[in-house]
This record gives C-alpha cells, structure tokens and sequence, in this order.
C-alpha cells in the first residue's frame, strides 16, 4: 500500500459529511461527454470498434472504450436511491427528500464521478426501479452494464408452484435456483426473452454489456447427480442425465460397475426416485463432471445464441457467479461463451498486508479454468450498526468506515495487481434497509444519502490511482499476503497415556461436562462448546458433529500443557455415518490465554463407506441463548469476536493457517463458528485420514472494547507456537 499510497491522485471531495438532507450535499460537476471523450484514464491504446470490447495488451487485460482507450472497472452495485433492497415506497421517500428524481439523479450521480466510481448495474423493471435511464447515465459520463436474468425468469415464468420447481434442475427456493437448461421451451425462451431485452440496446454505445444471471445455483457433479437422479423421471434434466448415461457407458452393466449399482436397465434407472446416485469409482466422478460440462453447454450455448441473434455488439458478462459455482467443469464451458467471466468473492483482507495468498492463487487457479479476464462483481467489507446483531451480512465486519476504508483500499490494489482483472463492483451503493435483517452498513452513502466519509475519501484516491497499478501488472507476479503457517507440526510436550476430565492453562481451561462435550471457559466462565465435524455424502449432504469427548493423554513442559483426546459420534441417526476423530488441545501455562484445537485424524467407524468432503472443527459460543441478545460480530482477518452485553468477557476466534477456512453462521438461534478443510474422497470401515493443518485458537478478551479486541488478539497470533 505505501507504493500506491504515493502517486495517488490529490483529491478535493465537494460534500458535507455532516448534512442531514442529500440535498445539501450539490453542488457537483455534471460531465456531458462520454469518458472515452475525457483524456484516457491510462496509457494503453487498443482497437476502436465503437462498442467496449476485451483486449489483451503486453500480457494485460483490458476492457476497451469505443474509441480505443483502456479502461479499467471501478464500480459500484445497487446504485439507487433508499438503500440496498429498498422498497418502492422507501425509494420514493428518498427521491421526494433530494427534492425530486432530476435532483437525486444529478446529485448522486455527480457523487460517483466525484469518487471515481465510472460503472453501475442497470437493473430489469420490475424488480428494482430506479429513477433514471441509460440515458440519463450516459449524460453524465457513467457506463452501465445492464443486468437480466434468464435462467431466473425463465423458471417464474412458469404459472404455478410446481411447474417453477419443474423448471428447474436445482431448485433452492431462492432467486438462485438454477433453472433446467434441458428444458424443451428453454432454447426458444432464451431468444424471445432477448429479443425483448436485450435487442432495443444493440447500437448503444454505453453499455458495457449483459450479466446473465445472478448467483445461479450449481455445484460438482456429486452433488448434482445425487439430486437430479432422485428426480421423477418426467423432468427434463432427468432424462438428459439418463440419455447421457446410455451414450457413455452404453450398457447398464457397465453403469453398474462405475456407480456399484444393480438397475436392470436404463428404464429402471430413469424410474428410481430412491436415494440418487453416488460416485464411488473414478468413472462415476468422471461422469458426474460430464453431466455438469453437458448442462453448462445447455444453458450457455442457448443464452449466448440468443444474444448474437440479436446484439452483435455487446460484451456477455457471464453470470455473476458465487463461490459455489466455481466448479471447473461448469467454468470451462462457460469461458467458451462469455467475453468476461463475473464472479462475486466476499474474502478477509489482511489491514497491514494487504489480499491474501490464498485468495490471489484462488482467482489464478479460476482464470487458468476459464481462460478468459475476469471481473469481480460484488465484495465488500461491511460496518455493524451500532448495538444490533449482524443476522447474515456477506463479507469479513470491519469496526467502522475508517477500518473499511483501510480494507477498500487494499483490496482494490490486490484486484490492480492481477493482470487478467478488469475492474470490480463495490457493493454496494447505499446501507441496507433494515428489513433485510442485516444490519450493516456496506453502502457508500447512508440510506438518506449522507456520504460515509472515510470510506469515500479513500474510494475516491484509490479509483483514480488502481488503472495505472494495473497496466504494469503484467511483469508484476505478485502473490499476495502469505500467513504465518501452512502445514502445522510445533515443537509440543510429548503426551503419555492417561484419562483426565479437564486441561488448565493460564486463565483458561478446557474440561469434559457432564453430557460428555468439551467446553472451552475463561476465568470460570463457559464460552464455547467444541466439537469436531465430518461433512459426509450418502448420498445427502450431512453434518454430524463427535462431541463426545474423552481425554486420553497428556503432557507439559515449562511453556504448555497438551491432552490428546478422540472425539465420538456414534448415534443412530438414519443416514449418518459414525465416525472418530482426533484431538489436540494446546494451552500456555503463563502469558497471554488461549487454547489450540487441533484435528489429527478421522476415521471411519461405520460398516460402509461413505464420502468425507469436508472436515471441521466447530466451536458454538454459549455466551447467551438467544442470538438477539449477541450484540456485535467482528471478523478481522481470518479471526472472530463475539460478546454479550451482560458479561465481562468476549470469545475470540483466530485461525492463522492459510490453508483452511473460517465460517460462522447462524443455527438453532446462536451463532456457530468453524474451521475446515476440503478432502472429498470415500473413506471405507476402519480407514483413517490423517490431517496436520485444521486447527482453531480460541481466546477470551475484555468486552465492550474495539481497541482490546485488537489488542489481544496481536498477542495470541504471536503466543501461538
């Protein structure tokens, strides 16, 4: 950050923070010429088609203006008026406040060209209204890509309840869900919905071009074979699968044989509605990617076509695909249809080092896939409103705008630094409304339109300084922020076998209660009940959690005491699979308190095999029962806090392995934190895997304090052997 904190742009920001009415904050400058009219943002000149187009110049990727400049994306999603996911009435309500539409569309959007924000999204009506047009963008010097959705209108366009789900392949009862590319009206639908949308903006010189669809559901091919094979045979994706099977294995005995399965025929195959199919043998995994590779070229090839009939012009944008949908197959085929791949990313950045390895080999790994530039198309790092819950925000919580400024402006440097971006979207535009059960702040204005001061300023010295960090990205391999450990094997006491109920450390101490779990307490206060997961496939994804907990060794030396203990699920639960696992616990016998939870091995203590995706280690906070009473979450760089108002002390969370990954979410009324590891491969009776990099440090600290929750946590990132 210090090399691009010194040639950024001197910026002068002509608003005042401290207004209550959007309408004190004019007055702003309204550009009337199209960008690629101002001096270009860059030195790099590529070829001039009249429409923005991709190009890749001295190993670079570039989005290219009409008149032949680079470009380089930096925007913002949302952008209207009365907060994210505002409705109609509240719209209007802000509107009405800045003195008329005119008023909000010329105040606001003389805002993003202050801030350096030169992109937002055109949304269909009737979904999101907003007061303004292409037009009225395209006045003020903004491009705009335009946002449809066909998969997502292709299955509401169905009539009733059950023929949406009938037109879908995996139906999330969400706007995701994904509907069946295999579909016999989804071809024709696809060219009759472009026709309408898409066809009226072919000459447009504006637009940036089409996102597709938002967040579709999809996944491996495990996944999707077990639910779509389950299916009544009168679906489409169903048939497909089967029609699929036939040519590739062409007898049903060899299908047999890949899937360990008995169907007397195809017929039987298409008719079984029991459990759906699992991959035991590597021709069944090799299938599974087929089918997801033969769906994706379904859906793809059908949008692409449809939009070439009619709009020769415009880049495809690709569908602004979540985390979940970075599946290779799916990916490969759609490289082979869109001009540039969108995906979303809500991923920590580290405040003092900036984007982090992992991630940056993340999004190498995807555009080695794909192979073509991409776009990230929502992130953020979202502020929590003072003395309510976060119920589900996206993205790392940051303490306030100053600290969400710092992340922007990291973040936005790392995204620079890759040669194959091409720019990103901020979400979002304005704080979301309270209905959504958010409560965090990730907008760039409040909800009345006030800006967030320290957020804009460095949006504003950062956009303005990101295209030329970019053009010389291409001889820049940069690799991101590597953590402290990859695989762990510290220096440790060594354990001798014994049977104990508890390990005390230096104002912590773990002990086995009386339901058998392992709990995790401070100064005799209960924090957290731990418990070690297994992820499993058969043929449904499940999550039994061993939390019957034994103690069976020990050890100590002058620095910390260390038990080894085996975790235990064994309940008869129809469709879970029993299983062991190992434990290391580790706590300091003097200085800063915290425990270790490390996962050693798992094994499998059932009488068939079944599928190991992913391990974790869960620790459920027991600060209060009810979740509306935890009022405040802060994540910071791979590490959680969580507090109650009522008691002194806080539960922190820290996982300093680059490797594996940290998640919380919301079960039961309380929050759940966890650590995992992918591993997805079939475990049979009696084997076990054996796991050195899965581990969790748990910490109390002070409540009520941001500069504590800092300060602890630095100490314990340092204790940690």
């Amino acid at each position: 950050m210090k090399k691009l904190m010194g040639w950024c742009f001197g910026i002068v920001l002509l608003f005042t923070v401290t207004a209550p009415h959007v309408s004190a904050l004019e007055p702003y400058e309204v550009v009337n010429s199209a960008p690629y009219d101002r001096p270009p943002m860059v030195k790099v000149t590529g070829k001039a088609t009249g429409f923005f187009h991709v190009q890749e110049i001295d190993g670079v990727w570039w989005i290219i203006d009409p008149r032949g400049n680079g470009f380089y994306i930096t925007g913002v999603n949302q952008f209207m008026p009365g907060g994210m996911d505002s409705t109609r009435a509240e719209r209007d309500a802000a509107i009405a406040e800045a003195g008329g539409a005119k008023a909000w569309n010329r105040i606001a959007m003389g805002q993003l060209n202050q801030w350096g924000l030169n992109v937002v999204t055109l949304p269909n009506e009737p979904y999101f209204w907003v007061p303004f047009t292409g037009e009225d963008l395209a006045k003020r010097g903004i491009v705009y890509a335009r946002h449809i959705s066909f998969g997502y209108d292709f299955w509401r366009s169905a009539p009733s309840q059950e023929e949406r789900e009938a037109h879908c392949m995996l139906w999330t009862g969400k706007w995701n869900s994904a509907s069946d590319p295999f579909h016999p009206d989804w071809m024709q639908w696809c060219r009759d919905y472009a026709r309408k949308h898409v066809a009226p903006h072919k000459d447009d010189q504006w637009l940036l071009g089409w996102f597709i669809d938002n967040e579709r559901a999809t996944n491996d091919g495990d996944y999707v074979l077990r639910i779509v094979s389950a299916y009544d045979p009168s679906r489409p994706c169903k048939q497909a699968l089967v029609k699929l099977a036939q040519q590739r294995f062409k007898t049903v005995d060899r299908f047999n044989a890949a899937f360990q399965t008995d169907y007397k025929d195809f017929t039987a195959l298409l008719n079984d509605r029991s459990t759906g199919l699992t991959q035991p043998t590597p021709g069944a995994r090799a299938f599974g990617e087929a089918y997801v590779a033969a769906a994706a070229e379904a859906y793809y090839s059908a949008i692409y076509n449809a939009i070439r009939e009619v709009d020769p012009n415009h880049m495809i944008l690709g569908g602004r695909d979540s985390s979940a949908q970075y599946v290779d197959p799916w990916i490969e085929v759609a490289g082979k249809y869109v001009d540039v791949y969108s995906l979303h990313t809500y991923r920590p950045v580290n405040l003092d080092e900036g984007m982090e390895a992992r991630l940056v080999k993340h999004y190498r790994q995807v555009h080695d896939v794909v192979k073509r530039p991409m776009f990230l198309t929502e992130w953020s790092y979202p502020v929590p409103q003072e003395g309510k819950p976060n119920l589900g925000a996206s993205g790392m919580m940051v303490l306030d705008h100053a600290e969400q400024a710092r992340c922007y402006m990291e973040f936005q440097e790392g995204l620079a630094r890759l040669p194959f971006m091409v720019g990103s979207l901020w979400f979002c535009w304005g704080n979301p409304v309270d209905h959504r059960g958010e409560f965090t702040a990730y907008g760039l204005v409040q909800r009345d339109g006030t800006p967030n001061g320290p957020m804009v300023r460095a949006v504003a010295k950062v956009n303005r300084a990101v295209p030329e960090l970019h053009r010389k990205s291409g001889g820049d391999r940069f690799t991101g922020y590597v953590g402290r450990f990859d695989d762990w094997d510290p220096d440790l006491p060594k354990v001798k076998p014994t049977e104990v109920t508890g390990l005390t450390g230096d104002g912590v101490s773990l002990h086995i209660d009386d339901e058998g779990r392992l709990v995790f307490s401070a100064d005799g206060q209960e924090l957290a009940r731990i418990a070690a997961q297994a992820e499993q496939l058969i043929p449904a994804m499940r999550w039994p959690a061993a939390d019957q907990v034994r103690i069976v060794g020990v050890g100590e030396d002058e620095r910390f005491r260390v038990a080894q203990c085996v975790a235990t699920f064994d309940q008869q639960v129809p469709d879970y699979m029993p299983f062991r696992a190992g434990l290391r616990i580790i706590l300091p016998k003097r200085g800063t308190p915290f425990a270790v939870i490390q996962l050693l091995w798992v094994e499998n203590i059932a009488s068939r095999n079944w599928v190991l995706n992913r391990v974790l280690i869960r620790a459920s906070p027991v600060l209060a029962p009810d979740a509306q009473l935890i009022n405040r979450v802060v994540e910071r760089s791979r590490w959680l806090g969580w507090e109650h108002p009522d008691l002194p002390t806080g539960l922190g969370y820290a996982n300093q392995s680059p490797v594996v990954e940290m998640a919380h979410w919301r079960q039961g009324g309380r929050i759940v934190a966890d650590v995992g590891s992918k591993v997805g491969r079939p475990l049979a009776p009696g084997e076990k895997i054996n796991f050195n990099n899965v581990w969790l440090t748990l910490f109390p600290y002070p409540s009520g304090s941001a500069e504590a929750i800092i300060k602890t946590t630095r100490k314990v990132d340092e204790a940690v052997p």
